[in-house]
């Protein structure tokens, strides 16, 4: 029943956590940092912007500066006036109520673990981190038998004891067609490069051993090393400018490692039976009302907010395992299950329920073994559903705006648009030019010195094409840039993922979009955010907002070095 996507969630989820080690004295001692802005009567403290910030930069990948900070921070200014207003049209009802009650279980679920298990996990020492670093120097090429039942595993393993070849065996279990002497066979592997389980159980192993058989994220498996290729260039040098990343790299693996166990061992110990019953019911019900992803490239649908609270003709109290947990037997239910439907993954849900519904288990565990344990008196469970729900507010105030009329759009937000939407940059609007495509740069540099000699002609060779564009239809195209930049009527090598060409440039116009031209499709543009920017601008000129800019710049300066250390 144990979900092992829901610890991989739970790592991402602590991974900042990591190298924050307290005691258990001291473990309530959370500490919000200094105030770096008030917006009202609410404060923003260093937590909350480092802890939104890190997250915004995991979903965006936007690289860091003080110009990108300072604007985060006006974006959670918004954010709080947004659920200040939320609040005063009583938009803070039940459903905000039941969605904090749902943030504090999710950090109560973080804590147990961090609490329980994280804090127990010690730094790597200075000659742990040096031996590591001479592991990565050296890569081991290496064979796998894969198994998904351990059974299986341990029956190869005992043919491997007495005396059967691992070539053999991998033969048969892999079922080849004929005898293939690479069967097997992955190649070479680097230490942080794969699995953690498989990598600590390969750098184990000398040339010509093989393994015990091992559970790693994707089953089970029995490795062979067939030779180690060592790089004798070890300096101190590299050693001092890796030892930090390395050693950060190896309490991940640690946590990684140890929280798989941890986990594990602690649903094993709650002895989980599914009641299949129920489960058969329930899933047939969620098959019949949540709909099927018919985009495969959609990451994540949200679950319908009627489904979650006031599901039609479905027993919310039926049992759908039991446990047994500090010697009692308890009832996982229906209710307990929608209590986390909307922070598992959709596609868990409709296509793999029960591991889904493993995952709903262990966190559901997880967040009332802290309340148990009191870890709920935590100051930071209190501080991070207040955070999340002022963000909630202000979703909901945000999505209650797009609904409403918008009235006609002022010219001078108009005149601001086009030009923070780039009308006013110059565009591509007329360009015909000629290329050719060549087999290799060395081919290129031969054709580009025999078209500026005169000694080919580059619009008469048979494979020239002659194009004609501007920037919208060539906007996808891997020559835009140097459609833009190339000297007109020269041969310039271009090369590109689809290949080397000649580009020959014969005539390009630029142009500035005028604003009486475009305003119909800026207001278009605006027109959906047009509530809110509107609502945003009279509440920052009737709010008291204040931005600490020394406590900031010092934030700032602080983090900007732990970016690049």
């Amino acid at each position: 029943m144990h979900s092992r996507n829901g610890l991989l969630f739970l790592i991402l989820v602590l991974s900042t956590l990591i190298g924050c080690k307290k005691s258990t004295e001291s473990r309530f001692d959370f500490d919000p940092g200094v105030v770096v802005a008030t917006v009202n009567s609410d404060t923003i403290y260093a937590e909350a912007f480092e802890e939104t910030y890190i997250n915004m930069l995991s979903r965006t990948g936007y690289a860091v500066s003080y110009q990108h900070r300072f604007f985060h921070l006006n974006q959670i200014i918004d954010e709080f006036l947004l659920s200040q207003e939320a609040k005063r049209i009583d938009l803070n009802d039940s459903l905000a109520f039941n969605y904090a009650e749902k943030t504090s279980n999710r950090t109560l679920r973080n804590l147990f673990v961090k609490y329980e298990f994280l804090e127990q996990l010690e730094l790597p020492d200075e000659k742990r981190t040096r031996f590591t670093f001479y592991r990565s120097k050296q890569n081991p090429y290496v064979r796998q038998l894969f198994f998904n039942d351990e059974s299986q595993a341990n029956d190869y393993y005992n043919r491997l004891n007495n005396g059967e070849s691992f070539v053999d065996l991998a033969n048969e279990l892999y079922n080849t067609a004929t005898y293939d002497s690479l069967a097997g066979f992955i190649g070479e592997i680097r230490y942080f490069g794969v699995d953690d389980v498989f990598a600590e159980t390969v750098y184990a192993l000398d040339a010509g051993e093989y393994s015990n058989p091992v559970r790693t994220r994707q089953g089970f498996v029995i490795v062979f090393v067939e030779n180690w290729k060592l790089n004798p260039i070890i300096t101190e040098t590299e050693f001092e400018q890796r030892a930090e990343g390395i050693r950060f790299m190896l309490h991940q693996r640690d946590f990684q490692m140890g929280a798989d166990s941890f986990i594990r061992a602690f649903m094993s110990d709650l002895n989980p039976e599914p009641v299949r019953d129920n489960i058969a019911d329930f899933q047939s019900y969620i098959y019949q009302r949540l709909p099927q992803k018919t985009n495969p490239t959609e990451l994540q649908r949200p679950i319908p907010s009627d489904f979650i609270s006031s599901p039609d003709d479905l027993d919310l109290q039926a049992p759908l395992v039991t446990f047994n947990i500090r010697g009692e037997t308890v009832a996982f239910r229906v209710q307990d299950y929608l209590n986390w439907i909307d922070s598992l993954p959709y596609d868990e849900i409709r296509n793999r329920f029960d591991a889904s519904l493993g995952r709903a288990l262990m966190w559901d565990t997880f967040a009332k073994e802290s309340k148990v344990k009191g870890y709920d008196k935590d100051p930071f469970v209190e501080f991070n559903s207040d955070l999340a729900l002022k963000f909630y507010l202000a979703s909901r105030l945000r999505d209650s705006l797009k609904t409403r009329e918008v009235e006609s759009i002022e010219q001078a937000d108009i005149a601001d648009a086009y030009t923070a939407f780039g009308y006013d940059a110059e565009k591509l609007s007329k360009i015909s030019f000629h290329l050719l495509e060549v087999k290799d740069f060395s081919t290129a540099l031969d054709v580009q010195q025999e078209i500026v000699s005169g000694k080919l002609k580059m619009e008469t060779l048979p494979d020239t094409q002659f194009l004609n564009g501007d920037q919208q239809s060539l906007r996808n195209s891997e020559l835009l840039s140097h459609l833009l930049r190339a000297t007109l009527n020269h041969p310039h090598i271009v090369g590109t993922r689809s290949g080397w060409f000649i580009l020959k440039v014969q005539h390009r116009q630029m142009s500035i979009d005028n604003i009486e031209d475009v305003s119909s499709e800026i207001a278009d543009k605006l027109s959906p955010i047009y509530n809110e920017f509107k609502l945003l601008r009279k509440l920052r000129s009737d709010s008291n907002i204040y931005i600490d800019t020394v406590a900031f710049n010092n934030l700032m300066d602080y983090s900007l070095q732990q970016d690049f250390k």
